[in-house]
């Protein structure tokens, strides 16, 4: 009798434990079932919220990345212009060098632009952009800021070849400013020589050569360079000299023919 009753007792017990525990894990449970459907609402909001800050960005950069061009272009165009402008700016320097020349003059000079430049065997030469209908003629002398550099070869209607001082064939009777030396000025795969000069000649180092009255179509008295070293020796029958010349034929763009001889 008293097991039973104990056990009624022990089934009654575990009856009101139970009926207390099961509201509060249903509680639990439909805690954790709002906090479970809470974040999967809140999770598709954030990744809106994030898809709209990349957007953003992506249209910044893309922003950006249009006014660095247009910036670039401008650049260039600038850089552009600057080059034109520095150009005009050598042209004109380079005109005024050739017209300061051309005011001492009392020739007809003739102004031509470098056209183009030969170098075919021994030939060296300069074309320009003028010829017999401007007056010019073969064996006349092309002189670059006032230095003899060349004489005209040939010549068809609007261009003329200029055959160069160091052209192996050039052959200019030139005399010493201060010793007044003459001898033949020659041209060579090594520069200008002063040949066929007398052995008794004081030639001086610096000292200026000058066309003398000799050829048909050069005017005397026309600088052609200056004596860098004389080479003597003994037995020798004749003296010679190196000569130099100050311009630059390479960077040539202007040039004068002389048409006339005085």
């Amino acid at each position: 009798m008293r097991q039973v009753a104990r056990y009624l007792y022990l089934t009654f017990a575990l009856m009101v434990l139970l009926s207390l525990a099961i509201p509060i894990s249903r509680q639990a449970l439909g805690l954790g079932f709002g906090q479970i459907v809470t974040q999967l609402t809140d999770q598709p909001s954030r990744a809106t919220k994030q898809k709209f800050n990349w957007l953003a960005i992506l249209k910044e950069l893309r922003t950006l990345a249009n006014q660095n061009q247009a910036l670039i272009q401008t650049n260039q165009e600038l850089l552009a212009e600057v080059a034109r402008l520095k150009e005009v700016d050598h042209q004109n320097q380079a005109l005024r060098s050739e017209l300061n020349f051309a005011k001492t003059q009392t020739e007809a000079a003739l102004l031509a632009s470098v056209i183009g430049r030969g170098s075919q065997g021994l030939s060296r030469d300069l074309i320009v952009n003028k010829g017999t209908r401007d007056g010019v003629a073969t064996g006349q002398a092309v002189i670059a800021q006032g230095w003899l550099i060349g004489l005209v070869k040939t010549s068809s209607l609007d261009r003329s070849s200029i055959r160069l001082l160091d052209d192996p064939r050039s052959l200019v009777p030139v005399v010493s400013q201060d010793s007044r030396s003459n001898g033949l000025l020659r041209g060579g795969f090594s520069g200008l020589t002063l040949t066929d000069v007398l052995p008794d000649a004081d030639l001086k180092i610096d000292e200026t050569l000058v066309t003398s009255a000799l050829p048909d179509n050069v005017r005397a008295g026309i600088p052609v360079g200056k004596v860098k070293s004389v080479q003597s020796e003994p037995g020798q029958i004749d003296k010679q000299a190196i000569i130099g010349s100050p311009i630059e034929i390479g960077r040539l763009e202007l040039v004068f023919i002389e048409r006339a001889k005085s």
